[in-house]
């Protein structure tokens, strides 16, 4: 047993505790034992999530602020445990390779949510570094197109991810090199953007996935 299940669990004043699983409006007092953290709606001072290296489950909805750096943010997730991850309903711009040059702590990250933000940059090259995510909210944002990049770029390939959400966009096209790499791809969620005929984009194959 790990010695830290021994002992006993304070539950701040400021937040709701079930074991492990805190909801909470900030970051004092919180064991840095947590295993799924919840701070939505409230501002968090990203410098200190990195002393929380067990996390499982990060739910920051709504809670970073707008001079917020994407990059840094990252860099400052230091649990190798983490698997889910919520950052909708922030102020977030964009989304490329670049931005995780140098993260490799959330390699392990299953489900990723960053609906209702402001991307209008999108580049998938970034899936190279989360080799294991399946599920991937992008619905509700400014996204105008998909950066397409050299098959050499984007390896090792992402062949886990099942669900892409694209809806509530600003899409007028794809192009199929922007999404080849994506070979688990299942679910390709593209209602309510401006795409009319997805028979020029995509192969009957990927239209047979394409919602």
């Amino acid at each position: 047993m790990e010695p830290f299940l021994q002992k006993k669990i304070i539950c701040p004043d400021h937040c709701k505790c079930a074991h492990l699983k805190f909801k909470c409006t900030s970051l004092n007092n919180v064991t840095k034992e947590v295993r799924a953290l919840d701070l939505s709606s409230n501002s968090v001072e990203i410098q200190y999530l990195k002393n929380f290296t067990f996390l499982v489950y990060l739910n920051l909805s709504s809670s970073l602020g707008a001079t917020t750096i994407f990059q840094h943010f990252l860099g400052n997730i230091e649990s190798a445990h983490l698997q889910n991850l919520d950052i909708s309903y922030n102020k977030i711009t964009h989304i490329t390779r670049a931005n995780f040059r140098n993260i490799s702590n959330i390699s392990n990250l299953l489900y990723l949510n960053m609906s209702n933000n402001k991307l209008n940059v999108l580049e998938l090259g970034f899936l190279s570094k989360l080799p294991k995510l399946r599920l991937l909210i992008l619905n509700e944002n400014e996204i105008k197109t998909i950066g397409v990049m050299d098959k050499d770029e984007v390896q090792p390939i992402n062949t886990n991810l099942a669900l892409l959400d694209l809806s509530g966009n600003r899409l007028q096209s794809i192009s199929r090199r922007a999404l080849y790499f994506l070979q688990g791809l299942k679910i390709l969620i593209l209602k309510d953007n401006y795409i009319s005929n997805t028979d020029y984009y995509f192969s009957a194959s990927m239209k047979k996935m394409t919602i």
